[in-house]
């Protein structure tokens, strides 16, 4: 039947192909609702993912050549080296002209300064006026500002929680809508 859609959900502009959200375990229980409610999203989310397989991901679909106009990567919690914030520099360089790029930061709880997650953190925010083409969605600052989303969690998967499954859609779309109002890459 015909499903309600979320409150979130905004036009698109019609010349938006879709997006292509690329994520670790935690988007694998929210992705159903991400799909339902971030207009044209492909997400593509497996447990452990690590940001060199992330970029690996985008670096075959690049080559094939199938790329929708925005690519999301909700990628960091698995981090294993304090350089693998490199391949989300890599994952930028390989965007190809016309596209754009959401980072969302990764959120852990437990996390501190010194882990390999809050590196990567740290690399996203220092980037977001670096690029026109890049946004970047704080959802650390989001899920650090309002405990309740991930209440009675591990602190980094919030499985089940449909009020945080509608935060995190809420954040992804608007950033979506703040990158479609930039120029894409390599366009003035």
């Amino acid at each position: 039947g015909d499903r309600a859609r979320s409150v979130f959900t905004f036009r698109l502009p019609g010349w938006l192909k879709g997006c292509y959200i690329i994520g670790d375990s935690v988007l694998l229980s929210p992705r159903r609702y991400l799909i339902e409610n971030i207009p044209n999203a492909q997400v593509n989310a497996a447990a452990s993912r690590t940001p060199q397989q992330a970029f690996a991901l985008l670096q075959a679909k690049v080559q094939k050549g199938d790329l929708p106009d925005v690519v999301v990567l909700c990628i960091g919690t698995n981090s294993i080296t304090k350089e693998d914030f490199k391949y989300i520099e890599k994952s930028i360089e390989i965007l190809p002209p016309g596209k754009r790029m959401v980072l969302v930061t990764p959120y852990n709880a437990k996390a501190n300064d010194n882990w390999k997650s809050s590196a990567i953190n740290r690399y996203e925010l220092s980037i977001q006026n670096q690029y026109d083409y890049v946004t970047v969605v704080d959802w650390h600052k989001v899920a650090s500002e309002d405990p309740s989303l991930y209440d009675k969690t591990d602190g980094v998967h919030f499985g089940g929680k449909k009020k945080t499954y509608e935060k995190y859609a809420q954040c992804i779309n608007a950033g979506i809508k703040e990158a479609m109002s930039k120029p894409a890459k390599g366009k003035e």
